[in-house]
């Protein structure tokens, strides 16, 4: 078996995805939080053993940071919800059409469930939620997982890692497979990249123990074009690159199911 999943929900348009500059910027905050976090249970620890106001002070930078992160937090709670003509709409465009024209060619060997959860912006609770039901009749499936798949200026790219503080790593068979593809279709322009600042559903099924790949087209830069912003419409979709796309999944399940 295998499954291929994409996702129907949308994610807010917070201040931070305004641009590539505001994403670095938030990354850093994000990891600088982490740390604060750290300094002020320790700071805590040593003002209880310690009585001293200079471990006071000291503990008011990363408070203040922390107050930052708080109000970045309203901030996007207030904010509307991105369009989501490419994330994910063409994920789940994807999965469909691929669905439909397994109706009419299936694959000899392998049995496919196409899937389009919700919740995945809010940690991708659809696809655990799915998982867990699911279960013993995926226990040796493979999962592929279809996000953000028709950016401008990018191409079909399966990512080999994923995660922020959690490296999930994809199969290394699959990415293998992914990677001879790539080279034996160069028409076809994909390439490899690693997702460090988020996870999809494929980190799900990482966790569920099976052996996963995820497709999110990133540009070569590093960028996901219109990732959480207002201008994430349909205008702003490449079809040429979700065509690319699909024709490389199309062609990674007729592999699988020869292998």
């Amino acid at each position: 078996r295998l499954v291929l999943m994409g996702h129907l929900d949308t994610h807010r348009t917070p201040f931070v995805f305004r641009s590539p500059l505001h994403l670095k910027v938030f990354r850093v905050l994000v990891t600088a939080g982490f740390a604060s976090m750290a300094a002020l249970v320790l700071l805590y620890i040593a003002g209880s053993i310690v009585q001293s106001d200079i471990i006071y002070l000291v503990s008011l930078a990363p408070a203040v940071l922390l107050i930052l992160h708080l109000i970045m937090t309203v901030q996007a709670d207030m904010t509307p919800y991105a369009p989501g003509a490419n994330d994910n709409a063409s994920g789940a465009a994807v999965v469909l059409t691929l669905a439909e024209r397994l109706k009419d060619e299936p694959l000899a060997n392998t049995e496919v469930w196409a899937v389009n959860p919700g919740c995945e912006e809010v940690g991708c609770y659809g696809a655990a939620a799915f998982l867990r039901e699911h279960r013993e009749e995926l226990r040796d499936a493979y999962f592929i997982a279809l996000d953000s798949v028709a950016g401008p200026g990018s191409g079909p790219c399966y990512i080999t890692r994923e995660g922020m503080t959690r490296p999930y790593r994809s199969d290394p068979t699959l990415v293998a497979l992914a990677g001879q593809i790539a080279a034996d279709r160069p028409e076809l322009g994909a390439y490899s990249s690693t997702l460090p600042f988020g996870f999809t559903e494929g980190a799900i099924a990482i966790k569920n123990g099976l052996p996963s790949l995820t497709f999110v087209n990133l540009r070569p830069d590093g960028v996901l074009p219109h990732w959480h912003r207002p201008d994430d419409i349909f205008e702003n979709v490449d079809a040429d690159v979700l065509a690319r796309t699909q024709a490389f999944v199309w062609e990674f399940l007729q592999r699988i199911d020869s292998r």
